[in-house]
């Protein structure tokens, strides 16, 4: 009976933290403090109504009727009940679906797992993983669309050079062909040209013959002078020389044997040039170019291809191109020295 009264005077202490941070002691007799008593002493020291205030301990709230943990130091913390709210983003889609005018949604990326990950994290790491696991699958598809590539190259080529080969063969043979009908064209060119030839030879040596015989009729000199070849006549002279009638009746006489008519045949010494050689022109010596003569590139171009070369050469520079380029590009000296000018305007070095 002593040890109880002895429990019941035992003063009880709690440590309250109210709304604004600070911490109050509260005493109370009786080690067993009620939430409904520590509610009232609560009222009195800061005014909040009971109805309006939850004691918390730690992560457990105390409910009417309970007691607080005996304890020598206890403590607790007074909060505020708050108004309920909407829910949270699911009960808002669920409640846009019944919305009048509003479509229907199927995408819920936005929403958590039950590990309170985005739904649309989750299913990014998915296709990552789908996609590395396919990319064996991705290498041979571009090993093959390589081979393949190289196989339609390369019967692309064989088919173009069976193509070049076909019109090769096609080409000499018809090469071949104009070749053998040109070759019988010019046979048959020299046969007609060369049977003409033989006829006019003929005729020609048959006129001088009787042209000698008349002569040496109607002269009747036996000398070496009239003995001597004539030169061919054309047919007027013959003609002429038939209408003489002198020349028409000869005397038998006045023919001459066949080795009286023979003549030595001199040897000919050939003829040597005794001129004295040919001296080399003298040459042309160009005048140093002056750019005070010339205003402008196209003045330039008066001096011609050789000229714009051989001193473009002299300076180092490109010497090709047109007449244009060759002038514009010397002209470009006359306002800036050679050190000065940009690399691309020299030649390159052998």
């Amino acid at each position: 009976m002593a040890m109880a009264v002895a429990e019941e005077t035992v003063e009880q202490q709690i440590l309250v933290r109210l709304l604004n941070g600070s911490t109050r002691c509260v005493r109370f007799a009786s080690p067993r403090v009620l939430c409904e008593d520590l509610k009232a002493r609560v009222f009195e020291i800061a005014g909040i109504p009971p109805s309006l205030q939850r004691i918390v301990t730690g992560t457990r709230e105390i409910g009417e009727g309970e007691a607080l943990p005996a304890s020598r130091d206890a403590s607790c913390a007074v909060l505020l009940r708050l108004r309920g709210g909407k829910g949270g983003f699911g009960s808002l889609l669920r409640g846009a679906a019944t919305k009048a005018g509003q479509k229907k949604t199927s995408n819920f990326d936005a929403c958590r797992d039950m590990s309170g990950r985005r739904l649309r994290h989750v299913n990014g790491e998915k296709k990552i993983k789908e996609w590395n696991e396919e990319a064996g699958l991705r290498q041979l598809e571009v090993v093959a669309h390589d081979y393949l590539k190289k196989e339609s190259q390369k019967l692309k080529n064989e088919s173009s050079a069976a193509e070049d080969i076909k019109k090769f063969r096609e080409e000499a043979e018809r090469k071949s062909q104009e070749v053998q009908e040109a070759v019988l064209d010019g046979l048959r060119r020299a046969k007609n040209k060369k049977r003409g030839t033989d006829g006019k030879r003929k005729k020609i040596d048959m006129d001088d013959m009787a042209s000698k015989k008349l002569r040496i009729m109607s002269t009747g000199k036996d000398s070496d002078q009239e003995l001597m070849p004539p030169p061919i006549h054309t047919g007027a002279s013959s003609s002429q020389s038939f209408e003489d009638p002198s020349v028409l009746n000869p005397s038998p006489e006045a023919v001459p044997s066949p080795a009286e008519t023979a003549k030595p045949v001199e040897p000919v010494e050939p003829v040597v040039n005794l001129q004295a050689p040919q001296e080399p022109p003298p040459k042309v010596i160009e005048e140093e170019l002056s750019f005070d003569n010339f205003q402008s590139a196209e003045e330039l171009e008066t001096l011609g291809m050789d000229r714009l070369k051989s001193e473009l050469q002299k300076r180092g520079l490109k010497c090709g191109g047109s007449l244009k380029e060759r002038s514009a590009r010397l002209f470009l000296l006359k306002t800036t020295p050679v050190e000065k000018l940009d690399k691309k305007h020299f030649a390159k070095s052998k």
